[in-house]
């Protein structure tokens, strides 16, 4: 068995590390794995192959972003990344998400037709059946064809083109080429979305969780200690864990959100909003609310989980929600807006969502939660972490490799 994963990061970012815990499962049964990447931690292996440099990536961005065309860009890396398929010659080639205008589709996937190579698909976003979007939100013209986009700027980047048709036509046309593809969604909710499209709805489907490293990562643990270190151990703490933190309204993580529940319950001394984010942008802080940027450590970020009494998604849309999965399985309940992804991945008997952008309810669900850790914690650790077990998801990919061959 030979896998050549395609991916825009490796080794960093959720999807670099759903490929490393995938490929230690392949290789443990004897198999060989491969990757190509744009972006990566420095330390590489033997079979990691970068494709492109950033400067290239930044030409082919700035193209993009005018003619409102990103997958059917980067020539140079897709040339790269065929010579590499030619000499790893893989049983199976897996894309997961491969944008970033690292890619140009048609070329690759007429090429991989061409070799007769298997192909495994995940749905990590939405782009692979919208034709342009990561994350279409409310627009269902993904449905039958696009074309006056209503959220051009976001889909595309493009303030002067409107070229989603044509993207969605080609992308359509891409996947046509090959007839030996495998769809796999990290969410049941991501699952019947691509039933729907006319672009996915013709390959085989099935849903495989993200998984999260619940041994030495995400698990329940006393952190009185690091709590009392921080100078929090005398408050109820409401965790939001984000990529992006900010008060911008157009912001997809709902950083506001949390800025204005913060606003709403200033009044209660006892509870402070405590935010990791990779990137923190505000203005002004209320004075409960803490951010903390940057948490690389896998044990840090456990402890902050840990010492948490509930976390709190205000995404508008998520096709999974990693935050949801880290949460419970360190015992921590989950409440937030309904963004499809985290509300069909939780566990209903830990966590409750309201409709986005529903406040007074959000503060309700805060009320109804935030005292019930303790009496919880070791059974929703328990059930999560099974659930969520990177182990049990990396042997799920196994066996449709496996399946395919």
């Amino acid at each position: 068995m030979k896998i050549m994963h395609i991916n825009c990061y490796y080794k960093k970012g959720s999807t670099g590390k759903i490929i490393e815990e995938i490929n230690k499962t392949v290789m443990e049964n004897g198999g060989t794995v491969g990757i190509c990447f744009s972006k990566s931690i420095k330390s590489l292996d033997s079979n990691a192959f970068k494709i492109s440099s950033r400067y290239e990536l930044a030409v082919y961005k700035r193209i993009a972003k005018l003619i409102g065309l990103e997958y059917y860009m980067g020539l140079i890396p897709t040339l790269k990344i065929m010579f590499r398929i030619k000499q790893f010659k893989p049983n199976i080639v897996h894309l997961h998400s491969a944008n970033g205008f690292m890619l140009n589709y048609y070329i690759l996937m007429k090429y991989l037709k061409k070799l007769d190579i298997k192909v495994v698909l995940t749905n990590h976003a939405e782009f692979y059946y919208t034709g342009n979007c990561s994350h279409s939100f409310e627009c269902d013209k993904w449905k039958t064809g696009c074309g006056n986009c209503p959220n051009l700027f976001k889909a595309t980047g493009s303030k002067l083109f409107d070229s989603t048709k044509l993207s969605w036509k080609w992308t359509k046309k891409n996947f046509e080429l090959h007839n030996q593809i495998n769809v796999v969604s990290v969410s049941k909710w991501v699952n019947n979305r691509s039933l729907q499209s006319p672009i996915l709805n013709k390959f085989p489907h099935q849903v495989i969780l993200n998984g999260i490293d619940t041994n030495k990562g995400f698990y329940l643990k006393n952190c009185e200690e690091f709590k009392n270190k921080i100078g929090l151990s005398q408050k109820k703490i409401l965790l939001h864990v984000t990529a992006s933190f900010t008060d911008d309204i157009e912001n997809s993580k709902g950083g506001h959100h949390i800025l204005e529940l913060a606003a709403k319950l200033q009044h209660n001394s006892k509870i402070v909003f405590l935010v990791i984010a990779s990137y923190a942008k505000v203005d002004k802080l209320p004075s409960n609310v803490i951010v903390v940027k940057d948490v690389n450590d896998i044990q840090l970020l456990n402890n902050y989980y840990n010492i948490a009494d509930l976390s709190i998604i205000t995404s508008k849309k998520e096709t999974f929600s990693m935050p949801v999965a880290e949460s419970l399985a360190t015992g921590t309940p989950v409440i937030g807006f309904k963004a499809g992804g985290p509300e069909s991945i939780s566990l209903k008997d830990y966590s409750e969502f309201v409709e986005y952008g529903d406040l007074d309810s959000l503060v309700h669900l805060i009320y109804k939660w935030y005292e019930k850790k303790q009496e919880i914690k070791e059974g929703l650790s328990n059930v999560a972490r099974n659930r969520y077990s990177s182990e049990i998801m990396s042997l799920k990919y196994y066996q449709l490799y496996k399946s395919l061959l």
